[in-house]
């Protein structure tokens, strides 16, 4: 999650305990940490994880899983994120859902940010009911989720939608669009 201030983007990890009912039980957030990379990223997540379990009473490795919207190209099999520009040297491909796994004892799903809330509106929220839904978000960037016909639209690379990052003053700072097929200038 990214939320603005006068002095630019602020990262925070946001992580919310459901129950089966899909009512919250538990709940944290943290700062994005803005050095040491993927790791120090993985372990602020993690430390929030434990946190909301805490909260709602529950070890991490009794949960059924979780789930992890990240931003960049994220590989939906393997769980692994790459070119997730807004967090701290993360260009390389990293393990980040075998890493939390690892470390919860618990099974992790991850999916790219936009899509992940896309697929919530369309599921529990706004586009509840309808078989097409578009989700556009703004934080670091100007992002996109698209379901077509109930299912998500991730594209090859597992980012379609993410686009336009953009400048603290929000002004573009990009013209490209990612597309299912690869990316294309505008």
């Amino acid at each position: 999650m990214t939320r603005s201030n006068a002095s630019g983007p602020v990262d925070e990890s946001s992580v919310l305990q459901i129950d089966a009912d899909n009512e919250v039980i538990g709940q944290s957030r943290s700062p994005t940490p803005h050095e040491g990379g993927p790791d120090a990223v993985t372990a602020a997540m993690e430390s929030a994880i434990r946190e909301a379990a805490e909260a709602a009473e529950v070890e991490p490795s009794a949960l059924r899983g979780v789930g992890v919207g990240s931003p960049g190209e994220v590989d939906i099999a393997t769980g692994a994120v790459a070119n997730a520009k807004n967090l701290p040297a993360w260009t390389d491909s990293y393990p980040l859902g075998t890493k939390l796994a690892e470390a919860l004892g618990t099974r992790v799903a991850v999916g790219n940010d936009v899509g992940v809330a896309t697929t919530a509106e369309y599921e529990l929220g706004a586009g509840h009911g309808h078989a097409s839904v578009l989700g556009v978000f703004w934080g670091t960037g100007v992002g996109g989720g698209l379901i077509l016909d109930g299912k998500l639209y991730s594209g090859t690379s597992g980012s379609a939608g993410e686009s336009w990052p953009s400048t603290p003053s929000g002004r573009s700072a990009g013209r490209s669009w990612r597309t299912r097929r690869g990316t294309s200038s505008a």
